[in-house]
């Protein structure tokens, strides 16, 4: 992959992993950075 540029993303939850190859830096990268956003937002009760 190294050879091509290209990236894999790796999503722990509580109950398992997920692994997604081959990804465009620039796609791996934003995926990264959505993820790490979703993750900081608190859930509000209403």
């Amino acid at each position: 992959m190294r050879k091509y540029g290209l990236y894999s993303v790796t999503v722990g939850t509580m109950g398992s992993g997920h692994h997604i190859p081959a990804l465009p830096e620039e796609v791996a990268f934003a995926l990264r950075n959505q993820i790490a956003s979703y993750a900081r937002i608190n859930e509000v009760d209403e």
